[in-house]
C-alpha cells in the first residue's frame, strides 16, 4: 500500500537577529562581524538542508502516486489531476499548511451502479480539502438515491428528471485514533479521513453534510429519468468529459428534432448538460427538401464571445439530401447554444452525445 512520507521538520524558518556593539576598536568590530558571518552562514545552511529534506519528500511522494516529476510535470492549474504541494505557514501553529491537495485526483472515475438507482464513484487518492483520501488501491463509493444521508441524497426525497451532484465527504475532525482501516503514517494534514462516504445533492456548492462529516467535494452529476432511473454514461479515469449510453436520436438527448428557425434561436442542452457544465459535444444532421444549397449554423449563446459577430457554418447540404457532422461547442451558464437555418425548407436536428464537467 503506498504511503504519502509526512514533511520533515516543520519548524519555523525564522533568521537569527543580531546587533552590532558600538566600538572603537577594529579588531573588536572586526570579530562581530565574523560571529554574525557564522551564524548566518549556519542560518543559511539550515535552510538549505530543511528545503533539501523537503523537496525530496515531495518527488517521493509523487513519484509513489505515479505522477511527473522532470521537465514535463506540469503544475499549472488546468491540469487538474496533477498531485502539486503548496505550502504556506499557518499563523496559529508555525506549521505549513497544504493548500494544492483539494485538487488532486487520481484514478477518479464514476460509474452506473448494480441497479438504476446508485451510481459508484471510484478512485485512488482524492483531495477533500486539506485531506487527500486513498492508499493507492482502487477504493469504490455507491451513492444510492433511496438512502437518506450519508451514501444518499442530503435532503429531501428524489424527484424524477433532475440533475443530482455527486460528491466524496470525509469527517475528519474527530481525534486521532489507531484505526487500522486508515492510512495513519501520514501526518494530520494529509490522513485518511476516519469516515469516507458519498452523498448526492441537488446543490452544486453547498451540500447539506450528515452528522460525522466536515468535508465534501463534487466530483460529478448524474440525471434520472421520468422514472426515476438514473441515465447510462460512460466516463474515463480522471475525464472531465461524460458521455450519454443512450439513444441520440430521440428523448431528451435530441435538443433541436426537425427546427427550422432563419435567425438564431435558443437551443437549450439543460437536460443533457449539467448545472456546471460549459461544453458540450454534438452530432448535428442537416437536411434538404428542395432544390438549393442549405446551411446549418451553430454557435455560442450570448452577446459577449467573438463567434458572434458572424455566422458559424458547421455542416451544409448541396446535391446530397442529408449530412451529418460530430463537433463541440461551449455553452453558456445555463446550458444554452444557438442555431439558424439558411432556408425555412431545411429541417436540422441537434444531439448532445457528450459534456465536460470539470471537478
Amino acid at each position: 500500500m503506498a504511503v504519502l512520507i509526512p514533511i520533515p521538520d516543520q519548524r519555523a524558518l525564522t533568521p537569527p537577529s543580531f546587533t552590532l556593539q558600538r566600538t572603537s576598536d577594529p579588531e573588536e568590530l572586526w570579530g562581530q562581524i565574523e560571529a554574525t558571518q557564522r551564524t548566518m552562514e549556519a542560518w543559511a545552511k539550515d535552510v538549505a538542508e530543511r528545503y533539501n529534506a523537503l523537496y525530496n519528500v515531495v518527488r517521493s511522494n509523487m513519484e509513489r502516486l505515479g505522477r511527473p516529476t522532470g521537465a514535463s510535470a506540469d503544475p499549472s492549474p488546468q491540469n487538474s489531476s496533477f498531485v502539486g504541494f503548496g505550502l504556506a505557514s499557518d499563523s496559529l501553529r508555525s506549521v505549513p499548511v497544504n493548500l494544492a491537495s483539494s485538487r488532486v485526483m487520481h484514478g477518479l472515475q464514476l460509474a452506473n451502479g448494480s441497479d438504476n438507482g446508485k451510481v459508484n464513484v471510484s478512485f485512488r487518492y482524492l483531495g477533500i480539502g486539506p485531506v487527500i483520501v486513498g492508499s493507492g488501491a482502487t477504493v469504490t463509493y455507491t451513492a444510492d438515491l433511496a438512502v437518506s444521508g450519508a451514501n444518499g441524497l442530503d435532503t429531501g426525497a428524489e424527484a424524477a428528471n433532475t440533475w443530482y451532484a455527486v460528491y466524496v465527504i470525509v469527517g475528519d475532525d474527530a481525534p486521532n485514533v489507531v484505526d487500522q482501516t486508515a492510512n495513519n503514517n501520514q501526518p494530520t494534514l494529509w490522513r485518511r479521513g476516519a469516515r469516507v462516504a458519498t452523498l448526492l445533492s441537488t446543490s452544486a456548492t453547498a451540500p447539506t453534510l450528515p452528522p460525522g462529516y466536515n468535508r465534501f467535494r463534487r466530483v460529478g452529476w448524474v440525471r434520472n429519468d421520468a422514472s426515476s432511473n438514473i441515465k447510462l454514461f460512460v466516463n474515463a479515469e480522471d475525464s472531465p468529459w461524460f458521455f450519454w449510453n443512450t439513444a441520440l436520436t430521440s428523448g431528451d438527448a435530441l435538443v433541436l428534432n426537425a427546427g427550422t428557425a432563419t435567425s438564431y434561436t435558443d437551443v437549450s442542452c439543460a437536460a443533457v448538460a449539467p448545472p456546471t457544465c460549459r461544453q458540450v459535444g454534438l452530432i448535428a444532421t442537416c437536411t434538404r427538401s428542395s432544390a438549393g444549397f442549405c446551411t446549418l449554423a451553430v454557435r455560442n449563446n450570448g452577446s459577449n464571445n467573438i463567434e458572434n459577430s458572424e455566422s458559424c457554418a458547421i455542416i451544409s447540404v448541396g446535391s446530397d439530401t442529408k449530412a451529418v457532422a460530430r463537433f463541440f461547442l461551449d455553452c453558456d451558464s445555463s446550458q444554452v447554444i444557438e442555431y439558424s437555418n439558411v432556408q425555412s425548407s431545411q429541417a436540422n436536428y441537434l444531439a448532445v452525445f457528450c459534456y465536460a464537467d470539470e471537478r
